[in-house]
């Protein structure tokens, strides 16, 4: 009778756990989380997001090896925790992450590598402003129909890749900063193979994956013929 007692208990306990620990609307510890976490949460384009946009930026401009990957550098800029930690939420201004990134003062990304763009600092702006919230969406109207190299595939490059793949010494002697090279990738399978972890490839980005939208906008690119258009 005790026996039985004990397994309705510990069978409610995990019912009652297992139900607890996906209340959490920002449940994203690092970037190698499961997207389908965000199942049900429409993207808004009044929003910035971490999990989509923030985060991968800042790893592939900042976290490559011999920068704040946590080997020469004590806390590794792969986790939402430890780039919280360089933001003051709500005051883009007065974060750190902002003034090494940004004007005069810029120090990050480093070397030749290519600074963060108009936009880009707009958007880690506009994160910061909003809280620096540990948030992702899922992308419902995810558009395939109308992608181009310009419009769509740089901007996902220049996010997810272009940070370790660019300047005089790329990861891997790979470059992703131009059009030429980008369609190598393209056109030899490895561009999709790697974006979608696939077996035979290195999975790439890595410290997480692009999300469903985006791999299939690269997808849908490439079949396309990867025009420079």
């Amino acid at each position: 009778m005790k026996r039985t007692h004990f397994l309705l208990f510990f069978t409610g306990f995990v019912i009652f756990f297992s139900a607890c620990k996906h209340e959490s609307t920002v449940p994203l510890a690092n970037l190698a989380a499961d997207s389908t976490r965000y199942k049900g949460l429409a993207c808004s384009t009044d929003s910035a997001y971490f999990y989509n946009d923030v985060g991968p930026l800042i790893i592939s401009s900042c976290a490559m090896s011999g920068c704040h990957d946590g080997n020469s550098e004590p806390d590794a800029l792969t986790t939402y925790s430890n780039i919280k930690k360089i933001v003051t939420p709500g005051n883009p201004t007065g974060s750190k992450l902002i003034r090494v990134t940004s004007g005069s003062g810029r120090s990050m990304p480093p070397g030749s590598r290519a600074p963060l763009t108009t936009a880009q600092l707009t958007l880690v702006s506009k994160w910061i402003q909003q809280g620096a919230k540990n948030n992702g969406c899922i992308d419902k109207a995810c558009d395939t129909t109308t992608v181009t190299y310009s419009t769509t595939v740089i901007p996902i490059l220049q996010s997810n890749c272009t940070g370790c793949h660019s300047g005089n010494n790329p990861s891997g002697g790979i470059k992703l900063d131009n059009y030429t090279d980008v369609k190598t990738m393209a056109t030899n399978k490895k561009l999709v193979g790697t974006i979608m972890h696939s077996a035979g490839y290195k999975a790439m980005p890595p410290n997480g994956k692009l999300t469903d939208c985006n791999i299939g906008k690269i997808k849908a690119w490439v079949y396309r013929g990867a025009l420079n258009n």
